[in-house]
């Protein structure tokens, strides 16, 4: 067994990368072997919903109390819990670190057609205690926005179109099993795209349920 308190610690990004793929060789090479460490890194974080790794948040905590004899009158105790991450705590988690729209092994996602989706949708679910992945539009948009990477190619599929692509990319990208919702608007195009496909081609996706966003005229 081995204790590391964040390794990646003043470290090179590069540096950080190569020391988390020797200690993931290193257990992997060695199955009596378990290793413990605590990380603020995004290269550590990112394997939130990876089977190899178990996480663990230490939630802070401060109370006040007063104690007799004391010339105090008010004491600050502080202390920290070790606790399971529970899918609340894990969206907040990859939220703050910028990671939400690059994991490609998240359970549950929701695909819709563009930003203005997106936003309806989180602000919808913002009180719930699981929010899934919300991607949408050209392939580079909704899943990796932390990057800035914007592709400006006009034969690159956006709104609609874009639906296809996105499920055959997360179906060959991961061979986590997962449930995706396809949300389109209710006009021909959403319907045409909708009847293109099966299901049942997919390897690791589950279609759960399409809606149609009505549009008024």
């Amino acid at each position: 067994m081995q204790l590391l308190d964040e390794p990646e610690a003043f470290l090179y990004p590069l540096l950080v990368k190569k020391i988390k793929n020797s200690l993931e060789e290193k257990i992997e090479n060695n199955s009596r072997f378990q290793m413990f460490l605590t990380s603020h890194s995004r290269d550590f974080l990112k394997e939130i919903n990876n089977v190899k790794y178990t996480f663990k948040n230490i939630r802070h905590h401060s109370e006040e109390n007063t104690y007799q004899r004391r010339k105090n009158n008010v004491d600050i105790n502080k202390y920290s819990v070790i606790e399971d991450i529970d899918s609340r705590t894990k969206y907040e988690v990859l939220k703050n670190y910028g990671l939400l729209d690059e994991i490609d092994d998240y359970e549950k996602i929701i695909i819709c057609e563009g930003p203005t989706d997106k936003n309806y949708l989180q602000k919808i679910l913002e009180r719930e205690d699981y929010i899934p992945q919300i991607r949408y539009g050209k392939y580079s948009e909704g899943f990796n926005e932390a990057s800035g990477l914007k592709l400006k190619y006009d034969y690159v599929g956006k709104g609609a179109t874009a639906i296809l692509p996105i499920l055959i990319f997360l179906d060959n990208v991961s061979d986590i099993s997962r449930k995706v919702f396809v949300i389109l608007d209710g006009d021909q195009e959403g319907e045409t795209v909708l009847s293109k496909g099966k299901d049942s081609e997919y390897r690791h996706l589950e279609i759960h349920k399409k809606y149609y966003l009505r549009v008024k005229k």
